[in-house]
């Protein structure tokens, strides 16, 4: 049993990084450890000691029409004057975009990479990669 738990414990760690990957792709945590000259930073992913910078996913939001779109956690706050906005997430974040009409127009829909389609001002969705959307307001 305890050899079996030793390979298990090996497994894992191989799997979680390959000096062939690029940075920012491999992640770690509780279950799956980095080597022991890596660290698992607070992004979740494995980095070396010149490794200072954080992995982050880039969300663009897009306003057509007269609106607002705030994101949770928070960050992006975008309306009609500042669109395009972007902002940085952690990948694994779990991203909740909120659009709200102004002078009496109402949302209309979602377009994008993601919630395309979507006709609820609330857009929630796993942050994995970079990716763009269009709040449209009629």
């Amino acid at each position: 049993m305890r050899a079996r738990a030793l390979l298990l414990v090996l497994v894992a760690a191989g799997a979680c990084y390959s000096p062939d990957l690029p940075r920012c792709v491999v992640t770690c945590g509780s279950d799956s450890p980095c080597p022991a000259d890596l660290s698992c930073e607070a992004d979740h992913y494995c980095h070396d000691s010149s490794d200072t910078s954080a992995c982050h996913a880039i969300v663009t939001v897009t306003i057509d029409g007269d609106g607002l779109v705030e994101s949770n956690p928070a960050g992006l706050s975008c309306t009609p004057f500042t669109s395009p906005c972007t902002e940085e997430f952690t990948p694994g974040s779990s991203i909740v975009l909120t659009a709200s009409s102004f002078s009496g127009e109402t949302f209309a829909e979602w377009t994008g990479d993601t919630c395309a389609g979507f006709t609820e001002p609330t857009c929630t969705f796993g942050l994995e990669i970079s990716l763009s959307l269009t709040a449209t307001f009629r």
